[in-house]
């Protein structure tokens, strides 16, 4: 006997194929989920005060399964980030906005004791990053370097001073004469790029008092 390959939901009264249909239900796949979102529609705070309360009695191992489910799927998570995000980009910007003008005092509050507590990273963040907005400012459409770190220049100059060929101690706190910084040769604010062959290592001291002189290496 030869099964049918379509038959006819009772609830739309439109020919499907078979595998639009739930098996061995006469309702196909589409209605079943508009009767589902309809019900929770109509039973939206019921539902609500449903789960939430089967949340409380299971919290430890809805927890655990949510963990499990997180690092079992890191990669597609990922993926699905990543595809929402350029999806949705102008959404995204606006519900971020809207977050930080309603959470502000929290935002700064919390920023101020990562940045308490991670003194050297965030150096390091201003040094590369400062760099960048310095150069995107004087030279529209410059070439910026990403790779360049304080530790790689450093290694690479023997953790001597350009300026004034003193050791540079790693051990100075950050601003001091003697603590580490990278000069651009070529400055900045005369178009210099923030490449390799254009960042030297100097200290804080000499760098500043250098300042936007120019200097051919």
């Amino acid at each position: 006997m030869v099964e049918p390959t379509h038959k006819t939901c009772k609830c739309c009264l439109i020919e499907k194929p078979i595998d639009a249909f739930y098996k061995k239900q006469g309702v196909c796949r589409d209605c079943t989920r508009e009767k589902h979102r309809v019900y929770a529609r109509k039973h939206a705070e019921e539902i609500a005060a449903r789960k939430k309360e089967w949340f409380s009695k299971n919290k430890e191992s809805e927890i655990r399964r949510m963990k499990q489910w997180r690092e079992d799927n890191k990669d597609a998570r990922i993926e699905y980030a990543k595809k929402y995000a350029i999806e949705n980009a102008e959404k995204e910007k606006q519900r971020r906005r809207e977050y930080r003008a309603r959470n502000r005092d929290a935002l700064n509050a919390r920023t101020k004791i990562w940045c308490q507590n991670n003194g050297e990273k965030r150096m390091e963040h201003r040094r590369r990053y400062g760099s960048a907005r310095r150069i995107r400012a004087f030279s529209a459409g410059g070439f910026i370097d990403r790779s360049i770190t304080l530790h790689g220049v450093l290694l690479r100059d023997n953790f001597t001073c350009h300026i004034c060929n003193e050791p540079i101690p790693v051990d100075a706190p950050p601003r001091h004469r003697l603590s580490a910084t990278i000069d651009h040769l070529f400055p900045v604010s005369f178009g210099g790029q923030h490449i390799w062959d254009n960042a030297a290592a100097a200290h804080f001291g000499c760098n500043s008092r250098m300042k936007t002189i120019l200097q051919i290496p």
